[in-house]
């Protein structure tokens, strides 16, 4: 059996708890081509490649309780421990262990945030009232208790950050996003002008971009940026 750590900080404990076999066994628990033995029954011999014969006409069954802890939690993040059992036996036979792995629930989440940042700015701005469009979840594994299990784990809503997004569950796996901007477009105020005469433009986009002859002008440096009153949503 090969494990994939993917938070070592989280583990409390790693226990070889129990093993059956017929005649002899063993354990090795390591990183994958650096495993150790870390157990063996009934002894330590191991026919053919220690002395003496191999059935022992016994099917034991024992709880060894050998702490592995360090062999999974001094490991970096990813890397994959191996849990491997040798078996020696004569005629009929069989080999089998369990490893009982204790984590902290208040670590097992490694990674609480919401992507790709392009996506989230769309969505802000249909919050912010900047663009038109609708936010929504597709894809919310929540149970009726707030929970879900992920990658045999489970995670419940209390243990994340708040949802960036209005409406949105904090579990919620994928949302899709429908923003168009066009608050730039369309009738603007009407004015008068010295002579009496009432104008009434409409602004049909255009280039949004008046700075592209200064960022092609090699006298010209960028100094710094910031957004007209009005231009900006509560979001940021």
């Amino acid at each position: 059996t090969r494990v994939q750590v993917s938070n070592p900080d989280a583990i409390v404990s790693a226990t070889l708890e129990y093993a059956k076999w017929d005649d002899y066994m063993q354990v090795w628990v390591g990183k994958s081509g650096q495993e150790t033995k870390v157990w063996s029954g009934p002894d330590g011999n191991f026919p053919p490649e220690t002395a003496g014969r191999c059935e022992l006409s016994t099917s034991w069954e024992r709880n060894p309780n050998v702490d592995v802890t360090p062999y999974f939690k001094n490991v970096k993040d990813g890397d994959v421990v191996t849990f491997k059992i040798r078996v020696s036996v004569s005629g009929e036979g069989e080999g089998f262990g369990r490893i009982k792995l204790r984590y902290d629930p208040s670590k097992a989440i490694t990674k609480d945030e919401w992507a790709p940042q392009s996506c989230m700015d769309s969505a802000k701005g249909v919050v912010d009232g900047f663009a038109e469009g609708e936010i929504t979840c597709i894809d919310d594994p929540t149970d009726a208790t707030g929970c879900t299990v992920i990658n045999g784990i489970k995670v419940c809503e209390s243990q994340l950050k708040p949802s960036p997004l209005p409406g949105i569950p904090k579990l919620c796996k994928k949302v899709r996003v429908k923003a168009d901007y066009d608050f730039y477009k369309g009738q603007m105020d009407c004015w008068t002008d010295p002579q009496g005469e009432t104008h009434c433009p409409v602004n049909t986009g255009g280039n949004l971009d008046s700075c592209q002859k200064y960022e092609e002008n090699p006298q010209c440096g960028f100094i710094s940026s910031k957004c007209v009153d009005g231009a900006q949503g509560s979001s940021g």
